[in-house]
């Protein structure tokens, strides 16, 4: 896995995703979501990202998301990115 790449097309993903509003993030709750995204080398990856309460229901969310390529060592130990989201 290009890790360069990786990161970069994971940093892109996570800023889409704070443009959301906390209302449409909730939705995401114990509701993983999984896509696929091609890197400029061509190469395909696997973004997953979900939502959790960070400390308590109907307050902040911690929205997490992580990159691999789908190999056995990168699928084990992915790129990871989190961040806060206000209620």
């Amino acid at each position: 896995m290009d890790k360069v790449e990786a990161r970069e097309l994971l940093t892109e993903f996570v800023e889409n995703l704070q443009k959301k509003p906390h209302a449409e993030l909730v939705q995401l709750i114990s509701n993983p979501i999984c896509t696929e995204v091609e890197g400029s080398s061509g190469a395909q990856y696997q973004i997953e990202y979900e939502a959790l309460w960070d400390s308590e229901p109907d307050g902040p969310l911690r929205i997490m998301a992580s990159i691999d390529d789908g190999g056995l060592i990168t699928a084990m130990f992915p790129i990871t990115q989190s961040f806060l989201v206000e209620s």
